[in-house]
């Protein structure tokens, strides 16, 4: 149906995952050498993308990939309203695409962003998804005039899961809690 490829939280996600798939995201940022070697160390076949939101963690990854002869591909993480992860600013995360863009054993990829502060109901959605069409729409015209223009736009919630392609700008969505069907995903119509 499409799918491809899977979304983990920690690097121990990654290892256990990269038994069943060859295509994995870290999407919460890793800190730290001891997570970025264990990143490096993932099988070479598997394809790795890490989605980075501060230098610090972009230079320790690109050590751990140099220092594993391999490359390992970023989304740069913009927090577009949830607070959670993320630069900042658009700005912030144009100037960390170009940081790893220099950085050897890195390959930048595109933006991240997760929208899970939008969790009212399906039907009062249009609001919350205009706002963040908007704000996603003047960060890509700011990356594409720094000369940096994403690859991939990876973005998408389990409340938004039925709505994000109302969202253009948006080429990968990544629901999560969806396999469980868990009450906040009934309460938003998610599922039935």
């Amino acid at each position: 149906l499409g799918a491809k490829g899977l979304t983990c939280a920690t690097p121990r996600e990654a290892e256990v995952m990269s038994e069943v798939s060859d295509d994995v995201l870290l999407a919460y940022p890793p800190v730290g050498r001891v997570r970025a070697r264990r990143i490096a160390a993932l099988p070479a076949p598997l394809r790795v993308i890490v989605a980075l939101d501060s230098e610090q963690a972009a230079s320790e990854l690109a050590r751990a990939a140099r220092d594993a002869r391999r490359d390992i591909g970023v989304y740069v993480e913009l927090d577009l309203g949830m607070h959670r992860v993320g630069t900042p600013t658009v700005d912030a995360a144009v100037a960390l695409a170009r940081y790893v863009t220099e950085c050897d054993g890195l390959r930048f990829e595109g933006l991240a962003f997760y929208p899970g502060h939008i969790r009212q109901a399906m039907p009062e959605q249009d609001a919350a998804l205009e706002t963040l069409d908007s704000a996603l729409t003047r960060a890509l015209e700011r990356f594409h005039d720094a000369a940096l223009p994403p690859r991939v736009v990876s973005g998408g919630s389990t409340p938004t899961l039925w709505r994000t392609h109302k969202v253009p700008g948006v080429t990968e969505i990544r629901p999560g809690t969806y396999v469980f069907n868990d009450r906040q995903t009934v309460a938003t119509g998610a599922c039935g």
